[in-house]
């Protein structure tokens, strides 16, 4: 039982410093939103909605992530679990003295950001097949860019088919943003990082050094765990060894 607290205890404090790390830097009014994948989650992955940064506690995420393995029947296993994090700096703007109240007005003021407007799952595809045609300068862009004639919907299947993508019903994960950068990266012209930063995307060497230092953190707890597990054996050990009886020779006098 002591075992299983401090285990948990253990969880709790990495999953609070990854929430410290992943929010520092930025202002309270900023969007935060967290995603929850593992090979355990049978329903897919689970995610928290967008919310400033200043309402971000770890209780509530702590919360999240415990429902989400109690809908699928497991325990906490951080051999497979995985947290995500995504940040949304909200500009107050400069000048003009404009403030955005909110997140969907920021996108639909600025002519930096191309909303994807979809009533279907394909709003990653469709996010890169836009990005990429802004980066290949194509002469189609406007139509892409507003989905004149489906446009925009059939070159977001036709690149899940070259990738080789199929998209769940809850929308695209990290899993399937690596098939879409392999098959981007296979192209001759260069401009698969282009637009993986244009959608706001980590690269899959970010992806891949995250997960390397997640399994670096999971072998350091389990040699401290079996580190402290030798200690209480050999404490056990001194405690029930009774001390040495020292013998004395006496020398008789006749």
């Amino acid at each position: 039982m002591i075992k299983q607290r401090y285990k948990k205890r253990i969880r709790q404090e990495a999953i609070e410093g990854i929430i410290v790390k992943g929010t520092q830097n930025i202002q309270p009014h900023d969007q935060v939103g967290f995603t929850f994948c593992s090979n355990d989650f049978a329903r897919g992955q689970g995610w928290m909605r967008f919310r400033p940064a200043s309402e971000v506690t770890f209780d509530d995420v702590w919360n999240k992530i415990s429902s989400i393995y109690q809908s699928n029947s497991t325990g906490l296993n951080t051999e497979t679990f995985c947290l995500g994090i995504t940040t949304v700096k909200m500009p107050a703007g400069k000048g003009r003295g404009y403030i955005y109240n909110s997140f969907n007005e920021e996108c639909s003021k600025r002519r930096g950001i191309v909303v994807i407007k979809n009533t279907d799952n394909l709003c990653l595809p469709r996010a890169l097949v836009v990005a990429k045609a802004y980066v290949d300068k194509d002469l189609e862009l406007t139509k892409i860019r507003k989905d004149t004639g489906k446009i925009q919907r059939e070159k977001a299947l036709q690149l899940m088919k070259n990738a080789g993508v199929v998209i769940p019903d809850e929308g695209a994960g990290i899993s399937e943003l690596q098939q879409f950068q392999l098959c981007l990266t296979g192209l001759e012209s260069d401009i698969d990082l282009d637009i993986l930063e244009l959608i706001g995307c980590p690269s899959l060497y970010e992806l891949d050094s995250d997960s390397d230092s997640s399994k670096e953190e999971e072998e350091e707890e389990e040699e401290r765990e079996e580190e402290e597990d030798k200690e209480a054996e050999e404490e056990a050990s001194i405690s029930l060894t009774p001390p040495p009886v020292k013998k004395t020779k006496k020398k008789i006098e006749k």
